[in-house]
Parts: structure tokens; sequence; C-alpha cells
């Protein structure tokens, strides 16, 4: 097992298919002398012995032992999953009491959704607060899941110059009109800060499903289905942003002239 892991670390950084190579070529010809070792020690020891019954569990079990072999993306082992499990563990005793099956099912759904938001790079907390207060609001879950949060609204990018030179920071997001699909948000340029009004949704290169177009001062700007543009307009520049959120969660500030 030791020269197994020993293989894994010197390719744990490697593409798919330099791992399949590495794994044919070193590993797999390790796991079959192993494979022959537990099947001519095995023999001759009584059916019941705890060492009969593990040598007969792996070979038993041979064909999941080396399936991480026969490709470049599995894992020899789910280390990653205990890890991320183990606080559940620790917590067991407090987890009994979810007080009826409905309960345990519906623990279950956050602890999925907050690890995945963890894995993703998301802080878990930020990404349920925004999501909740926002879901209520959109008719269509499409046009809520490609809203961007704060917390990653900071991460994606932080300035923007504008045409002036002065960079341009957001500073924070606040919470949506619910008579209106648009936000306001608070920047910074120099040394001054400012509240952008209402930044006017529009539609853009034809009309992502569920979206109503609607055409504000700053006219109207034409975006694909893969990003959703959101025109704000600095009062004191006159300067047009676009608010960019993509489908890989990826954001972006740009000017718009």
């Amino acid at each position: 097992m030791a020269q197994l892991y020993a293989i894994e670390s010197q390719i744990h950084h490697q593409t798919p298919d330099i791992k399949y190579a590495a794994r044919q070529t070193e590993a797999l010809p390790g796991l079959a002398k192993f494979r022959q070792w537990l099947a001519g020690n095995v023999i001759g020891l009584p059916a019941q012995a705890p060492l009969a019954q593990a040598f007969g569990y792996a070979l038993r079990q041979w064909s999941a032992l080396i399936r991480h072999t026969e490709s470049g993306i599995l894992m020899p082992d789910n280390n990653a999953l205990e890890r991320h499990i183990r606080p559940i563990a620790l917590g067991r005793a407090n987890w009994t009491f979810a007080g009826s099956p409905r309960g345990g099912k519906a623990a279950a759904t956050m602890y999925f959704l907050l690890g995945t938001a963890r894995l993703n790079g998301f802080e878990p907390y930020a990404w349920l607060k925004d999501t909740l207060e926002k879901l209520p609001w959109y008719y269509y879950l499409e046009e809520q899941l490609s809203f961007p949060c704060e917390a990653n609204v900071r991460k994606a990018m932080a300035s923007l110059p504008l045409p002036t030179g002065e960079p341009v920071s957001v500073i924070g997001l606040a919470h949506e009109d619910r008579c209106r699909i648009g936000i306001f948000v608070w920047v910074r340029w120099g040394q001054r800060d400012a509240v952008v009004p209402l930044a006017q949704i529009v539609s853009l290169n034809g009309s992502p499903r569920g979206w109503r177009s609607r055409t504000g001062t700053t006219g109207t700007t034409k975006a694909t289905r893969s990003e959703l543009h959101r025109v704000v307009v600095l009062p004191q520049k006159r300067t047009r942003l676009a608010l960019i959120s993509c489908r890989n969660t990826r954001l972006a500030l740009s000017s718009c002239g």
C-alpha cells in the first residue's frame, strides 16, 4: 500500500492521461504480485481464522480494489469524502435530534448544499444567506442562480479603471428592490464613495428564457444566454458599468462606454 500511495503522490497534479499511464505501468504490476501473494498464503489457513477471512475479502473485492488503475480520474480511496464528513461524525450525537424522517432528510439536503458550496470555493453562510434572500422574489430559478452575491463579486474582481483613470471598487450589494428587477450597488472611485442608482437589468442578444426586457435611462444593450449584464450609471461620471455574471460563476466588471 505504501508503494501505491507513493506513486499517487508523484502523479497527484498530473493530467488524467498521465495518471492512467503511470497506474498501468507502475501500480498494476505491484497489485498483481500482491494478489499472487494473497492467493498463495490463504491456502492452509483455517477457514474461520481472521487472517483467512481478511485474505478472502481482499480476493473477492479485487475488481473494486484495482478499479482506480483503469482510469486517470478515479481515486484509490475515498479519503477526501471521509475528511468532509468528519465534522458530521464528530457531532453524530447532536444530529440524532432531527425530529422526524422528514427533518432528517431536510438536514441531509442542507449538508449537501453547504458542502457543495464549500467545495466550489464559496463561503457557505454568505452563499446560503444570499440564496434565501433572493429565491422568493424571482419567478425563474434560472435568473436567481445567475445573480452574484457580494462575496463572489469581491472575490472575482475588486476594481475597474474608468476613462478618467481612477479605479472603481465594488464595496457591496444592496438587497434587490422587490417591486422591480434590479439592484443597488455601492461603489468607490478615487477617494470618494457613491451609491449607484438602481442597476437596470436589460436583456441581451435575444431574450434568455424567463427574462422581461426593460429599457431604462441607459438604453437597451444585448447579452448572450450564458451571461447576464446589469447596467448602471454613475451620476457624477455618467459612465455605464456592466456587472457580468457568467454561468461558470466567474464574475467581472467591464466598462460599457
